[in-house]
């Protein structure tokens, strides 16, 4: 089986298994994402500040999807699980981009097996977690930079950025990533350049922190 077939066939897997795992519900600090969703489709997305309580400092990202998504198809368990497939497919959907930078057919198709075995992963993503949509950008992100996509390594910074608390931390990670690469290619000069890509991201956040406080 080719690496694409095998890609095609998993996705497909991931589907039936989303269907499979409906009544999975929220557990652990997914409950508590959950009741940030609930804030916003309960009182509209007018407010951004979440209530005391439930405020963590981060732009509720993944509060206001799961209420985007709620509004538009109905207040479910079911809705949740499906709301987490665009972020999961993605993942799997990068990742093979990533293999076949560096791997041969066969070798990709044992490294996506491999990820669909892997138990984080199976894990976050039936308890409908954040950190799937996380990989998703970083995988986005990498992929983006390995090929000179520049304004969709910008777009991917951002919403790493704003996806949740540990995502400014991924954002500085790809700032590492991106001087090893420049270093290893003795193009330092490229390098100072393309720190404006990261801009959106420095601005956006910054806006949201000082908002925040505010």
């Amino acid at each position: 089986m080719s690496s694409k077939s095998t890609l095609i066939s998993i996705c497909v897997l991931i589907g039936l298994l989303t269907i499979i795992t409906q009544n999975i519900p929220f557990f652990w600090d997914m409950a508590h994402f959950s009741q940030i969703a609930d804030h916003f489709y309960t009182n509209g997305f007018g407010k951004y500040i979440v209530p005391l309580n439930m405020d963590e400092g981060p732009f509720p990202f993944w509060g206001v999807y799961l209420a985007a998504c709620w509004k538009l198809f109905g207040k479910s368990l079911l809705v949740s699980h499906l709301a987490m497939l665009p972020f999961i497919l993605g993942t799997f959907l990068g990742f093979y981009k990533l293999c076949k930078s560096f791997l041969n057919d066969t070798f990709t198709s044992v490294a996506l097996v491999l990820l669909l075995l892997e138990p984080t992963v199976g894990t976050q993503s039936l308890l409908m977690s954040y950190d799937i949509a996380l990989l998703c950008f970083f995988l986005l992100a990498v992929n983006a930079l390995m090929r000179g996509k520049k304004i969709l390594y910008a777009i991917a910074l951002v919403f790493i950025g704003v996806c949740n608390v540990r995502g400014p931390v991924v954002v500085g990670s790809l700032f590492i990533i991106q001087w090893l690469f420049a270093h290893r290619q003795s193009n330092l000069k490229y390098w100072a350049w393309s720190a404006l890509y990261y801009l959106p991201c420095v601005i956006i956040l910054s806006a949201w922190f000082l908002f925040h406080k505010s």
